[in-house]
């Protein structure tokens, strides 16, 4: 009987640097999740489903939260394919940026709802409030704030704030003085 002898060349498996999770907050657009990995030995392909389409090109994401990035290496000629693997990455709630903070109020007035609070940086849209159980004393006062955006993806930032609160109202004296009545501005200081 004739004797038939095949064969084969067994192809290594692809090898790479795996790519590496991004550390993403929320900006409102679309934000490649991962720094890219390599291989000399193929083509990485990418997937937010294991077993969902795969593409040479990095997932994006826009909206807060927790993703799993799938990938594999496509082998070239001479490597066969890798097994897949992830890297969980996490889009976290944006930074607000509201600059700085400063408080106005009208002279010989110690109530706390005349308060006018104002920031620097009025990019993103919100309320800029005094947080409540304060009270307002004459001289100089740190008060209490809050700055709620109204995109919940970004955070809520509390802060405190100087206000100098002037008696600007001079106070009349008057009275009986070695018989003689008088009314007298003072000034204080």
């Amino acid at each position: 009987p004739a004797t038939i002898t095949i064969e084969t060349e067994l192809k290594p498996q692809a090898t790479y640097t795996a790519p590496t999770a991004k550390n993403l907050t929320y900006n409102k657009q679309a934000q490649e999740l991962v720094n890219k990995g390599t291989s000399s030995d193929g083509v990485l392909m990418y997937s937010l489903e294991e077993n969902g389409t795969y593409s040479e090109n990095v997932p994006t994401a826009k909206d807060v939260g927790n993703y799993t990035v799938w990938y594999y290496v496509k082998g070239d000629n001479n490597h066969n394919d890798s097994d897949k693997a992830s890297v969980e990455v996490e889009i976290k709630i944006g930074i607000t940026d509201i600059g700085e903070v400063t408080a106005e109020i009208p002279d010989d007035t110690t109530d706390i709802s005349k308060v006018v609070l104002k920031r620097t940086n009025e990019t993103i849209p919100g309320s800029l409030k005094i947080k409540d159980g304060q009270i307002l004393k004459l001289g100089e006062n740190e008060i209490e704030y809050i700055f709620t955006p109204n995109d919940t993806l970004y955070e809520t930032v509390e802060g405190k704030v100087t206000v100098i609160v002037t008696d600007t109202i001079a106070p009349v004296i008057s009275g009986v003085d070695d018989g003689k009545t008088y009314n007298t501005t003072q000034t204080i200081t």
